[in-house]
């Protein structure tokens, strides 16, 4: 079971490491970490918002939380997630079956945050020169 769940937890794919790496040298540590600690925030509210919006019917609120949400995990390089968020964005845009989409969604931002814990913990912070 382990094996298989550090399987699926590639970082290197679910995350860009060297931009994700980038961003943390060039913000101070506790800048860094209040920006991850947000974005995390924003991210599970957002899941929480594409569901009801889901369960709703509302498309077009669906859609505007989806494309939100592509923006802020293209900051820190949040690659797969990108990919399921757009999965779910196209699917209610075109019509089709949202369920399958959403869950992958739900289970890829489950992975990304341990995957960024782990990551933020590895990467060493660099001490800013004054």
């Amino acid at each position: 079971f382990l094996n298989q769940m550090t399987r699926s937890l590639k970082k290197e794919e679910r995350i860009d490491k060297a931009k994700f790496a980038e961003l943390k040298e060039n913000l101070e540590e506790s800048v860094f970490k209040s920006a991850l600690d947000q974005t995390a925030e924003e991210l599970i509210y957002g899941y929480q918002s594409i569901s009801r919006s889901i369960f709703s019917s509302e498309s077009q609120k669906t859609t505007e939380i989806c494309h939100r949400l592509i923006g802020t995990v293209a900051n820190f390089g949040l690659n797969r997630l990108g990919e399921k968020l757009e999965e779910v964005q196209q699917a209610v845009q075109s019509g089709k079956d949202v369920e399958t989409p959403y869950q992958q969604l739900g289970k890829e931002l489950k992975l990304t945050l341990i995957a960024l814990k782990i990551m933020n913990d590895e990467i060493p912070s660099t001490p800013k020169s004054a």
